[in-house]
């Protein structure tokens, strides 16, 4: 067996090394927007999580007339640490009305989000006092 038979089956042709060359960074791309997509989603169910608890345990201090709460601090306690993708995180909490609203603005680079949670302040017992 000569060396020319031996060794010719096992060279690749260049069009393939052309094709990797476009495919495995795209292949790369795809991979890093997905861990993105994926961190976003995470911090967005945390932020809006967390919005929705500080809501509702502002109803319970209101029911309770706890006047002293500082309702923007439990929000940063419930999401110091868990937040992987959004860095610049600002909070407004409005307690006044029948309703108290939590609303949480977040924005890394040129990516902003904005959500708004809103709890009732519901008093049962006063109409269940006085039906008859």
């Amino acid at each position: 067996m000569e060396f020319t038979e031996k060794y010719t089956k096992k060279y690749v042709k260049g069009s393939t090394v052309v094709e990797m060359s476009y495919l495995i960074p795209f292949c790369l791309i795809l991979f890093f927007l997905l861990i993105t997509i994926i961190f976003y989603f995470h911090d967005k169910a945390i932020l809006n999580a967390a919005a929705a608890e500080t809501a509702v345990t502002g109803v319970e201090m209101d029911r309770k007339k706890i006047e002293d709460a500082d309702l923007d601090a439990f929000f940063r306690e419930m999401t110091s640490g868990k937040l992987i993708f959004w860095e610049n995180i600002t909070t407004r909490v409005d307690l006044s009305g029948k309703k108290i609203e939590v609303e949480v603005f977040a924005s890394k680079g040129r990516m902003k989000i904005h959500l708004i949670q809103r709890a009732t302040k519901v008093k049962p017992e006063e109409k269940v006092r006085w039906k008859k």
